[in-house]
């Protein structure tokens, strides 16, 4: 986990990867984020050097073309 974004006390935290194609091993930390927080946490986003977004496994994936957004 790259950092962790706080918007009126919903902490959402955000991976970044310069790869292009997305790898399983990306999300470990942001599905273990899902598991402590719960519902506490907003969805938990992947940043990534492709083009797709989507949403896999609970996690939000945006290509670092979306994050400004």
């Amino acid at each position: 986990m790259d950092l962790i974004v706080d918007k009126a006390g919903v902490l959402t935290p955000v991976e970044i990867k310069s790869g292009q194609t997305v790898s399983d091993d990306w999300f470990k930390g942001l599905e273990r984020w899902l598991k402590l927080v719960g519902e506490k946490g907003a969805s938990p986003t992947l940043i990534y050097g492709g083009e797709e977004s989507y949403t896999h496994r609970g996690v939000d994936v945006l290509s670092w073309r979306q994050c400004t957004k």
